[in-house]
């Protein structure tokens, strides 16, 4: 995964290209779920978990450039909201580059509500870049 994240992002605001901290955080902060392309991850997504508040956030979303405009991101996305689901995590959000089109048009067409834009809010891609806040409504079991 860490090879992935390098590929995509010049910076990023965790250290997701650092194998160790993935393994410190995998299944435990966060729920991770993979794409395989002839046995190498080519895209990846995340849900960090907050345990205590029931909640999560869609995050680490990377796909190789090669292979966006697939669908893969959805459909990773869709696989982490069912496992967040079943682990009775009903409060799902998210932030996104809003220089990123595809992957704000991921969030709508999955049923997440903009919610505002925070201006130079996160260094990631190598600048300080503007993030749109989308929120999924709550669902009960």
């Amino acid at each position: 995964m860490a090879k992935v994240f390098k590929k995509v992002f010049a910076t990023y605001p965790s250290p997701v290209d650092q194998p160790d901290y993935l393994a410190a955080v995998l299944g435990k902060a966060a729920l991770f779920r993979v794409v395989k392309y002839k046995q190498a991850i080519v895209s990846i997504a995340a849900a960090e978990v907050d345990w205590a508040n029931s909640s999560a956030e869609m995050t680490n979303c990377a796909t190789l450039p090669e292979l966006r405009g697939l669908g893969l991101m959805s459909s990773l996305l869709h696989a982490l909201e069912k496992d967040c689901l079943a682990h009775q995590i009903y409060c799902l959000y998210s932030l996104a580059r809003a220089s990123m089109y595809g992957m704000n048009l991921v969030f709508h067409r999955l049923g997440y509500v903009y919610q505002g834009t925070l201006i130079n809010n996160c260094h990631i891609g190598g600048n300080y870049e503007d993030m749109n806040i989308w929120a999924k409504p709550a669902r009960s079991a």
